[in-house]
């Protein structure tokens, strides 16, 4: 078995003059048992060359070579993780597990750790950013980063090929609005499963993570109103004890909320709720499990979307955009708006939308008057400072 140590070189008087590393190749391969020397001031870089020689000798390695055969992936597993798992807490984790599993593994888990080129990096975040996830690939860079400076200090690698690349850019904003004709076709394409979510989607503007946590006893259909409280995230399947998701409560006060609802929400959930018991979750999975919101992405929705004729970028959280839009076309107010949609403030709903307000809304409101708006009949119910309810 191959092994390596450090040892501590002192004088006749017991000061410390420097340090040797010393490890063991396996039979047959020599010098068979080679040894490295620092000088008194160079403990740490012992002790990373230490972990340098452990590392490669268990992954096979026969003395240091110039270009260690490691994998990003295999370097992740065996060294990076283990340790940055230790002194994290478990969200971190999670999400850690989420970037390295959908976008980095996939595209250079199997590329030696040494023959990474700042090209690469680029590359994978030029795709990310195609798909229109700018935070998510400030989130890969920032992991890549990490991994690499690991490396790095293990004299894995010379350089970072991240160090030199300019910082990730925000692409300019698109407009990507679901129009009414598209969420019409979206509603027809469904079917007896999917239309009670997708309609829920299409008329309340709540997060798809929002629905799926709702509970029976969260709607009161002869009032006609939903009570928000919490939502669903998904569980990376490295830390999931049980369900592929998780109910808590909202991420901000603000999320949680209750919202008057359309008649035609109300027609088209009141199965769901009739005759069941009122902790159940109101949307399952087609087994009957609490709602897997990555299979109905993945399976029901994406189905959904090519029958329909909608482009490729459109996601169920475009839904969520749709109510927005057409609740600034309709000129409702915008703390209404943002207190509909569950965001902290108005800011936060100018900043997201705000390509779709104009200096003069009265312009807007009047070229808009009469207009055939589906969702028109959206409102929202919100506790004024006075307790009495304010109604869109």
């Amino acid at each position: 078995m191959s092994s390596a140590s450090m040892k501590t070189i002192k004088d006749t008087s017991g000061k410390v003059v420097g340090y040797t590393v010393r490890w063991r190749n396996p039979q047959g391969v020599k010098p068979r048992q080679p040894r490295r020397t620092f000088k008194k001031n160079q403990k740490q870089l012992a002790e990373r060359f230490l972990a340098t020689v452990q590392l490669r000798l268990t992954a096979g390695e026969t003395g240091i070579a110039l270009e260690s055969p490691l994998t990003l992936e295999d370097f992740y597993t065996s060294h990076y993780l283990p340790r940055r798992e230790r002194e994290s807490e478990d969200k971190t984790n999670e999400s850690r597990g989420s970037f390295w599993g959908k976008w980095i593994k996939p595209e250079l888990g199997h590329v030696r750790v040494a023959r990474i080129t700042p090209m690469m990096v680029a590359a994978l975040e030029e795709k990310i950013l195609s798909e229109g996830f700018y935070e998510t690939a400030i989130r890969v860079r920032s992991l890549l980063t990490s991994i690499l400076d690991a490396a790095l200090g293990l004299q894995i690698i010379d350089s970072n090929p991240t160090a030199g690349l300019r910082k990730v850019r925000k692409p300019a904003k698109q407009e990507r609005w679901l129009s009414k004709d598209d969420v019409r076709r979206a509603i027809e394409a469904t079917d007896d499963y999917t239309r009670p979510i997708v309609v829920t989607l299409a008329l309340t503007g709540m997060r798809i993570g929002e629905a799926g946590a709702l509970l029976v006893s969260n709607v009161n259909l002869e009032a006609g109103i939903i009570e928000i409280e919490a939502s669903l995230s998904s569980v990376s399947k490295r830390y999931r004890t049980g369900s592929r998701t998780k109910r808590k409560a909202t991420k901000t006060a603000s999320g949680k909320r209750r919202i008057v609802i359309p008649e035609e929400l109300v027609e088209a959930i009141r199965p769901l709720v009739a005759g069941r018991p009122k902790q159940e979750p109101l949307f399952t999975s087609p087994n009957g499990a609490r709602l897997d919101m990555s299979h109905f992405r993945s399976r029901k929705w994406n189905r959904l979307r090519e029958k329909a004729g909608l482009p490729e970028w459109a996601t169920p959280h475009d839904l969520r955009h749709h109510v927005a839009s057409v609740l600034f076309e309709l000129d409702v107010n915008e703390l209404k708006i943002a207190a509909y949609l569950g965001h902290k403030n108005s800011d936060i709903t100018r900043r997201v939308y705000a390509h779709l307000l104009s200096e003069d809304t009265t312009e807007v409101a009047e070229a808009l008057s009469g207009a055939d708006l589906v969702s028109s009949v959206l409102s929202v119910d919100v506790k004024g400072g006075d307790g009495e309810s304010q109604t869109s």
